[in-house]
């Protein structure tokens, strides 16, 4: 037996925790903090600028700020981006979890392919806007985002098309 038939026929025995599952929850617990507790996102996402710089409302604004953010704190602006990135992550732990319940394996797949895209953008974002100490943090982002892309792209490749 070779190794690709191998591991066909390892793809299509049902596994004791469904893929779908595991990432529908991962996904569901980061959105569910991110609406429960915005700070507790804001220490798995540390992007926060310095308090400092709140503070200071006589400073000139950006010409680059958009006229609906103008007169607003930063934190008040992150804080609105924290809960459209749990609302994010309540979309993909709700869309894994419907594809596994239906036995879409490829799609399962293909969605655990494409939600490495936003690990490398949070990277980035973490990368060129959170603090100095932070920065190693986006190599995490980068480093699991790459290891679930190979893994994701190994399983699609061997899954048969009739899943």
């Amino acid at each position: 037996m070779d190794f690709k038939q191998l591991l066909a026929e390892s793809l299509n025995k049902p596994s004791v925790i469904p893929p779908g599952y595991v990432l529908g929850s991962c996904f569901l617990g980061l959105g569910i903090m991110g609406i429960i507790s915005p700070a507790q996102a804001e220490l798995a996402f540390p992007v926060r600028q310095d308090e400092d710089e709140d503070e200071d409302e006589d400073k000139e604004e950006p010409s680059n700020v958009h006229p609906a953010a103008r007169g607003m704190s930063l934190t008040r602006v992150l804080r609105a981006h924290l809960y459209s990135k749990a609302g994010r992550d309540l979309v993909f732990g709700l869309s894994f979890f419907a594809l596994q319940y239906q036995g879409n394996m490829r799609a399962v797949v293909a969605l655990e392919s494409l939600v490495t895209i936003v690990g490398f953008v949070d990277g980035f974002a973490v990368w060129k806007y959170g603090a100095e100490d932070a920065k190693p943090l986006a190599w995490s982002y980068w480093t699991w985002s790459l290891s679930i892309l190979a893994i994701a792209g190994a399983r699609l490749y061997f899954l048969p098309f009739s899943q």
